[in-house]
């Protein structure tokens, strides 16, 4: 039997959840958060941008001094809505809220949010530049650099490389281009503008599947994907663009589930053609037509594809290394695995008569990975016979794309996996992908200066990439309730 202690214990969460169940505490408890953050992102983003120069990335970019409290803080605040998300998560039913509910206390918590500038990353303000390098210079973003440009906004710009991303989004950022001519923050604001309103439609897209494919895990899904934390500071708050593949890689799945599927296949080439990583969703799209015998949607769905590519190709990719762009190849790896398989092996080799080099050793790493991904992911994606499969398959190779195989890691790709988390039926890739959500932010957690010159800086940045990547697999293994909750 359990003692007094250890069950008061135990209802402890249950009673906080039950208080929760109220809409108005829930909506409080929650805005509270995203209130401290916003206050914590215009301290740190501001000042820097009405002076003309790009904020400093708090978790990325090294402080003047050894302990910095912005960083702190937002460690803890995003601790508190990580915790609220977890038990509301936990215990679901406790909260009986309604659609409508949910519903204002997400355009309450998406406006907060949004009032928040960026301050984890500076990508909104490359993304500008892309943007002015079209539509105010006349240029080719994928044949020119921000570095050939000499003009006001230059400042504001960071490395020498052509736009990394596909077409998709480019009018979008053509149009932020053209507005930076009155105000840069003005512009950061509009385009977070865009992408709040492109959340809205995810929610409104994952709402509309799950209301006919899980009727009874309608409000669960809604609110694992809607409420996340980490989709909101990196889709809304840092204002990052993976929202816009994520729109098109739900229209995909919602195509197929109310049969348009050659609507289906373009929208998934749609969500490749803003990341490339949304391709895993495209092949596993035309496998499923495969499968099911639709060899007319098939078919014109791929002439479909090949028209856009051809027209693309025209207009934007004259040159295979302007279509290489996309791939955005970095020589060295960041935030990920490999950051302690390269180095750890170039001190080996340096034992050897002739030993090898990192760029050597992350070239071979890039080859020999390459192979076992391309192998897991065509194994998984031959899985897939249903939309309940495609999704789970899509999930393991999305996994094994950011923990095993990408060397060049950011905390925002997590976010690709959040829709899937709330569509799969699979309870461990539902409760791998919600624990990653939270312990890929411990590349932001660990102090910038315990990592790079405080004593024992090996350990501490071997400890977050570990934390971020290795943690969420051990909750994988199978158990009696299938996610977080039963839902």
């Amino acid at each position: 039997m359990l003692d007094a202690n250890t069950s008061g214990s135990r209802l402890l969460p249950q009673r906080l959840a039950t208080r929760l169940s109220n809409k108005w505490r829930f909506l409080l408890a929650q805005a509270l958060g995203y209130i401290i953050l916003s206050l914590l992102h215009l301290w740190n983003s501001l000042p820097a941008l009405l002076h003309g120069q790009p904020f400093p990335s708090l978790g990325v970019v090294a402080p003047s001094k050894p302990v910095n409290v912005s960083e702190i803080l937002q460690l803890l605040t995003l601790s508190y809505l990580f915790a609220l998300y977890a038990l509301s998560l936990r215990y679901w039913s406790h909260l009986n809220l309604k659609v409508r509910e949910l519903a204002w206390a997400m355009a309450v918590l998406g406006a907060l949010a949004w009032s928040a500038l960026p301050a984890n990353s500076t990508d909104i303000l490359m993304y500008i530049a892309y943007g002015r390098i079209a539509s105010v210079h006349g240029a080719n973003p994928y044949l020119h650099t921000y570095a050939e440009i000499s003009d006001s906004f230059r400042v504001y710009t960071w490395g020498n490389f052509p736009l990394p991303y596909g077409p998709t989004a480019l009018p979008l950022l053509m149009a932020a281009g053209m507005l930076s001519q009155l105000s840069v923050v003005g512009t950061v604001y509009a385009l977070k503008l865009v992408w709040l309103l492109v959340h809205g439609a995810n929610c409104w897209l994952l709402y509309g599947l799950l209301r006919t494919w899980r009727p009874k895990a309608t409000l669960y899904g809604l609110f694992l994907f809607g409420f996340n934390p980490l989709v909101l500071l990196e889709l809304i708050i840092n204002g990052h663009n993976d929202g816009l593949m994520i729109l098109f890689c739900l229209g995909a799945i919602y195509g197929l589930q109310r049969g348009r599927p050659s609507l289906a296949v373009l929208l998934g080439l749609l969500a490749g053609l803003v990341k490339l990583p949304a391709l895993i969703l495209w092949g596993a799209t035309l496998v499923y037509l495969v499968r099911r015998r639709e060899w007319r949607a098939l078919s014109r769905g791929v002439l479909g594809s090949v028209i856009l590519l051809l027209a693309l190709k025209l207009m934007l990719f004259p040159t295979l290394k302007s279509a290489l762009a996309l791939i955005n190849p970095m020589p060295w790896s960041y935030n990920s695995l490999h950051v302690l398989l390269v180095g750890p092996v170039a001190k080996l080799t340096g034992l050897w008569h002739r030993p090898m080099g990192k760029p050597m050793i992350f070239a071979l790493d890039r080859r020999v990975f390459a192979v076992l991904f391309f192998s897991f992911g065509l194994w998984r994606l031959s899985r897939v016979r249903d939309l309940d499969s495609l999704v789970h398959e899509v999930g393991l190779v999305n996994l094994g794309l950011l923990i095993g195989y990408a060397a060049w890691f950011w905390p925002w790709y997590v976010t690709w996996l959040v829709p899937l988390a709330a569509l799969t039926e699979s309870g461990p890739l539902r409760r791998v992908i919600t624990v990653y959500s939270f312990t890929v932010l411990s590349l932001y957690a660990f102090p910038t200066f315990a990592r790079g010159q405080a004593p024992l800086q090996r350990v501490w940045a071997t400890l977050r990439v570990v934390l971020a990547h290795l943690v969420p697999l051990k909750f994988a293994k199978q158990s009696g309730t299938p996610g977080l909750c039963k839902v």
